[in-house]
C-alpha cells in the first residue's frame, strides 16, 4: 500500500487518509489486486525488459480492467511502462519526469511491480510525496501539477493508460527537480 510525505515530516499509511489529502488536488488512489497469479506472472519478474510479445501478454492480463477505464475515463489505450536500473534511457526518463509537469489529459498508472515516487504541489504551495506499491491504482486529473520517479530501487513495471497520446505530453510547470 502507499505512503504519503507530507510537509512537516508526517507519514501516512492508511489509504482513507492518504486518499483525503490526495482529494485536495482532485488526485485519486485506489488499491486494485487483480489476484495473486497476476502479480506473480513470470513477465513480472525483475528483469532487464519484455519483448513486444510479452508486454501484449501482461495487457491481455489486464483486459477486464482495461475496459473498465475506458468506460469510465475514455482511455483508448495503454502501455507497460518498463524501469530498472540497466534501463538505457534512465537518466533521461528521470530527468524528464522528475520535474513538475502537467498534461492536457488524465496521467492513470496501474503499478504491478516495484515502487514509483510522485510529489504534488498542494493549494496552500507545501508539497506531497506519494510512494506507489504494488497494486496501486493512481489517477491524476489533466492539468495537476506533479513529479514522478522510481524509488531509490530504480525498479517498477506498470500499465499507463491513455486518452490520446498529446494528451500524455508534459508541459513542465518549473525546473524544480524532485527533492528526495
Amino acid at each position: 500500500m502507499a505512503h504519503l510525505l507530507l510537509a512537516g515530516g508526517t507519514i501516512l499509511s492508511k489509504e482513507q487518509e492518504i486518499a483525503a489529502h490526495l482529494a485536495e488536488i482532485g488526485v485519486e488512489l485506489h488499491h486494485w489486486s487483480l489476484g495473486e497469479q497476476l502479480y506473480s506472472s513470470e513477465l513480472l519478474v525483475q528483469q532487464d525488459g519484455l519483448t513486444a510479445v510479452e508486454k501484449q501478454n501482461l495487457l491481455c492480463l489486464y483486459n477486464q480492467k482495461f475496459k473498465a477505464l475506458q468506460y469510465q475515463t475514455n482511455c483508448q489505450w495503454c502501455e507497460v511502462a518498463i524501469v530498472h536500473p540497466g534501463t538505457s534511457q534512465l537518466l533521461s526518463l528521470a530527468t524528464m519526469y522528475d520535474r513538475l509537469h502537467y498534461h492536457t489529459d488524465p496521467e492513470i498508472w496501474h503499478l504491478l511491480s516495484g515502487e514509483m515516487l510522485f510529489r504534488f504541489i498542494r493549494p496552500d504551495g507545501s508539497e506531497m510525496q506519494l510512494q506507489l506499491e504494488v497494486g496501486d491504482y493512481l489517477q491524476i486529473p489533466a492539468f495537476v501539477e506533479h513529479a514522478s520517479s522510481p524509488s531509490i530501487t530504480l525498479s517498477y513495471q506498470a500499465v499507463r493508460y491513455f486518452i490520446t497520446a498529446k494528451g500524455w505530453v508534459p508541459h513542465y510547470s518549473t525546473p524544480v527537480p524532485f527533492s528526495r
